[in-house]
């Protein structure tokens, strides 16, 4: 604007000045002819173009003075406009905006910097909006483009043109002017900095996420140290026994007591250090093709060496096989996890375990039917570090929350079913490659 006012200044005195030159031609002119007491044709003219050229540059004059006398009164309201606006505002940071929807122009002021109106174009607003923040701006504009009536608030990051650095700026674009048909050609917008708010927003979020990982933490100690102290009491209790006591048979049961104590121990060791591995991003997933029966049956086989006579874990395959490209690893963790806590409810019964492929992925039913988990606490068996039940002494601990880690890792899914009757079941799927060898039927597609 200020460009464009300096122009115009100089296209008056311009004017002035070949005005001022062409009268003083005429003057000569006629001083000729009354000196030769003759008008001679080539005079006569001569006068008249310098007379037209007179009434151009007149009406050139005044043109130019009623455009620059409509500038200055437009800048003088405008600047008394944001005067106005920018001490009400409690804190002066406040910028003015207007743009110009024929002429795809803006007219940025801002009385604190005492800086006068600056124009600028559509190109250049993009260049000043911080990357991230376009799409905001773009519904913004979109607005403005399509002469919208009525007001519109947005928050974005943008750069004004004093400054090189990026702020926070709550913009509110009213409609300023309307043509004959009732749309709207040019918006006032007022942008107040926002930045204490965003720092605000930002610290409020920080001392949140501080304030969770603490009650995780929390939660943690209270939750594993159920877990952790009771093996350990198992084995310095029975070390101490082992020492007073002379009878073999009984030694060798002790030592039995305290070898599953300390693999339990270990176990749990192994789940918190593959819970923080995931949560860190260094779990490394390396995937083999395997059979998936003759897994499942490996599986069992080792499992029930752990586990008491009375619990039956059987494998409904009916000599369905295929083959899948997993990390059978991490598939024998979440299996094992699965069954632990199955075990930890089951003193005598079958655990029944099913497979098949679907869906382009593995999916894998182990139910019970001698317990059921009520529905109020279904929803904190996969939470981290979270006791669905504490008057029980079975505590879900870290093994299904590190199950469903382990299949979200990896784009899959877990659910728990149960119910009195049917008693209670785990499905996880867990897409994969399939290389089918017979045709799987273990499973009908119904319960799918």
């Amino acid at each position: 604007m200020k460009k464009k006012t300096t122009q115009q200044s100089l296209g008056i005195i311009f004017s002035v000045i070949l005005l001022t030159f062409t009268l003083l031609v005429i003057a000569c002119n006629i001083y000729l002819s009354f000196l030769e007491k003759t008008v001679n044709k080539t005079i006569s003219i001569l006068l008249i173009i310098n007379a037209i050229i007179i009434i151009f540059l007149l009406f050139l004059l005044i043109y130019m003075i009623i455009s620059h006398l409509l500038v200055t009164k437009k800048n003088k309201e405008l600047k008394t406009l944001c005067f106005k606006l920018t001490h009400i505002t409690p804190n002066n940071d406040v910028n003015i905006i207007q743009y110009d929807v024929k002429e795809k122009r803006f007219i940025y002021w801002n009385d604190k910097e005492n800086i006068p109106p600056r124009s600028f174009s559509l190109d250049e607003y993009w260049t000043r909006v911080f990357p991230k923040d376009l799409d905001v701006s773009q519904k913004l504009m979109e607005y403005m483009n399509n002469q919208t009536l009525g007001n519109y608030s947005c928050d974005y990051r943008y750069r004004v043109p004093e400054t090189e650095t990026y702020a926070w700026y709550i913009t509110n674009i009213i409609p300023y002017k309307i043509d004959k048909g009732g749309k709207v050609i040019s918006y006032m917008g007022i942008c107040q900095k926002n930045d204490k708010c965003h720092v605000m927003m930002e610290q409020i979020t920080e001392l949140s996420t501080m304030a969770e990982m603490v009650k995780l933490l929390s939660n943690f100690i209270e939750n594993i140290g159920y877990k952790i102290i009771t093996p350990l009491n198992a084995i310095v209790g029975f070390s101490d026994l082992m020492n007073d006591e002379d009878s073999e048979e009984i030694k060798a049961e002790y030592q039995k007591i305290i070898n599953e104590n300390s693999s339990m121990l270990l176990r749990m060791s192994n789940d918190i250090l593959t819970f923080a591995e995931i949560e860190s991003g260094r779990q490394l997933c390396i995937p083999l093709s395997f059979d998936i029966e003759f897994f499942f049956r490996y599986l069992i086989k080792n499992v029930k060496k752990t586990i008491n006579q009375g619990i039956n874990l059987i494998l409904h395959s009916e000599n369905t096989s295929f083959k899948v490209t997993l990390d059978s690893s991490m598939l024998e963790r979440i299996i094992t996890s699965l069954f632990n806590f199955m075990i930890g409810f089951t003193k005598k019964g079958d655990i029944d375990i099913k497979y098949a492929e679907k869906d382009s992925g593995l999916y894998v039913i182990i139910s019970d039917s001698s317990f059921h988990i009520k529905e109020k606490y279904q929803h904190h068996l996969f939470s981290r570090f979270d006791n669905f039940d504490k008057s029980s002494k079975y505590i879900p601990g870290i093994g299904l929350p590190l199950c469903k880690a382990l299949i979200i890792k990896n784009n899959g899914k877990i659910r728990v079913d149960s119910d009195s009757k049917q008693g209670t079941s785990f499905r996880f799927w867990i897409p994969c490659p399939i290389n089918k060898q017979l045709q799987p039927e273990g499973i009908s597609r119904r319960e799918f």
